[in-house]
């Protein structure tokens, strides 16, 4: 069975239940899509936690970031950096195919989704680490990697993993440590290429890759985010090339579009993608491949040549 078939079956149930979550939430915003951006950006972070507040915190693409403004309706709210939690990998083997792995996280359970390339060798090869961050729910999780990010990526051969979240808030310490902590446990007991490890996420799971690529750019050799908000988006030392929906009801176009800008006259490596007339919530409008299959090669040209 192909691997977007085996995905499908494990990630169908997730999509169903996130379905019915963004149909309640997001109708309410998309009807407000008239009002100002404030507004909508306030409509939506009461019930989503997700709210634009701006924040340029470095000059420099190689400063070091202490903390940033979280995308949070509490506007006191920081998001800080995480340290990484103890995740236990070794019990987890890398057969071909689509996986649902339970994991002790700091001596807790947590769940991942493995995609692993028909390739690879688990005793020879050196792959590429792709960590895909869902949004709310989980709903990107089944459009983004089985729909868009395998068939674009599969030149490149790489281990995707896909942590699960209750509410895709990955800018929280808990989750944070999570994360990092899968990136260090691939590393020592996969055989990934630690100068090849991508997070990538789209809606929460782009603010995230936002949030990885400004807190924590060692970890990580570049970043994809895709329709985030324009919260957590500011310099950082690791490429990274974005993607966004021009019409975009739930984080609006604009605010990104101008802290790329800022950030590209000043120097810092961020790429902004920009698809027509493609919107959020309805995701199977919008054919990602195109632009994912852009970034796997920009990935190879411009990131990992360069190294």
């Amino acid at each position: 069975m192909a691997l977007e078939d085996l995905l499908d079956q494990k990630l169908a149930p997730v999509a169903r239940v996130s379905s019915t979550i963004y149909q309640t939430l997001a109708a309410p915003t998309m009807a407000a899509r008239d009002d100002s951006r404030r507004n909508l950006e306030l409509h939506i972070g009461a019930p989503l936690t997700l709210l634009a507040c701006v924040s340029v915190i470095c000059v420099s693409p190689g400063c070091a970031l202490r903390e940033i403004p979280a995308p949070n309706a509490d506007r006191n709210l920081v998001a800080r950096p995480a340290t990484p939690a103890v995740v236990e990998l070794s019990h987890v083997g890398l057969a071909p195919g689509v996986h649902a792995e339970s994991v002790s996280v700091d001596g807790h359970k947590r769940t991942i989704t493995l995609v692993v390339p028909e390739h690879l060798d688990g005793r020879k090869a050196s792959a590429p680490l792709v960590i895909h961050l869902h949004g709310l729910a989980g709903r990107a999780a089944l459009d983004v990697v089985r729909d868009w990010a395998l068939p674009a990526f599969a030149a490149l051969h790489p281990i995707f993993v896909v942590p699960h979240c209750t509410d895709g808030q990955w800018w929280k310490p808990e989750e944070g440590a999570f994360v990092l902590g899968l990136v260090d446990a691939a590393k020592k007991h996969w055989p990934v290429d630690p100068h090849r490890v991508v997070v990538m996420g789209y809606s929460n799971g782009g603010i995230g890759a936002w949030y990885f690529a400004r807190l924590h750019p060692e970890h990580f050799s570049a970043a994809i985010p895709m329709a985030s908000n324009d919260s957590i988006i500011g310099p950082t030392s690791i490429p990274v090339y974005a993607i966004h929906g021009e019409r975009d009801e739930v984080f609006a176009i604009d605010g990104v579009q101008r802290k790329v800008t800022t950030m590209q006259a000043a120097g810092v490596n961020v790429t902004l993608r920009v698809l027509p007339r493609c919107r959020h919530v309805d995701v199977s409008a919008c054919a990602y491949k195109a632009e994912l299959r852009a970034a796997a090669s920009w990935l190879e040209r411009e990131v990992w040549s360069k190294q």
